[in-house]
């Protein structure tokens, strides 16, 4: 190879003793820089990896969370709860004067739904707390939002309650 060219002229001379360094650097900064984008995704991945199996575990607690508020009954939820009401007040002796329901959605996504039972009934202060144990024990995820008793005219032992109860289900 002759290399008076090279010699002669300084521009080429300082091109060919520049330009292969450069390049080197140029293709190893490259090199370095797609080597930090995969260990960044490979991070990426393994930390995903590691999530699945625990987002899998929250993901099956959220449905059995969900389900204890499921009714778990076949047919509407106002027949359900009639039914429920009634005869739990059988179960205890107190006597239902009437059952109003209103069934609000809470959040469609989900299927949540809350329902909110107002009962008027009468009977003695035993029977009211008979009733009310029963129902809780039947349903433990019911609550009293509003409860009134009030004595039943000329009866001393007969009282007359106005209640209010809510429930919050998923359908």
């Amino acid at each position: 190879m002759d290399c008076t060219p090279f010699i002669r002229t300084k521009k080429l001379l300082a091109a060919w003793l520049v330009l292969p360094p450069l390049l080197i650097t140029l293709i190893a900064l490259g090199t370095r820089e797609y080597c930090n984008q995969q260990r960044i995704a490979c991070e990426q991945r393994e930390t995903v990896s590691r999530m699945i199996p625990r987002l899998r575990d929250e993901a099956a607690y959220a449905r059995r969370f969900l389900e204890s508020y499921s009714l778990g009954r076949k047919g509407s939820v106002e027949d359900a709860y009639i039914a429920l009401f009634n005869t739990t007040a059988d179960k205890s002796g107190l006597r239902v004067r009437s059952i109003n329901l209103k069934q609000e959605p809470i959040d469609a996504a989900l299927k949540t739904a809350r329902i909110a039972v107002n009962l008027e009934a009468d009977g003695t202060c035993r029977q009211i707390a008979d009733f009310l144990q029963k129902l809780k024990s039947s349903d433990p995820l019911i609550y009293e939002s509003q409860f009134l008793i009030t004595p039943a005219g000329a009866k001393a032992d007969t009282l007359q309650i106005n209640a209010d109860f809510i429930r919050i289900y998923a359908e």
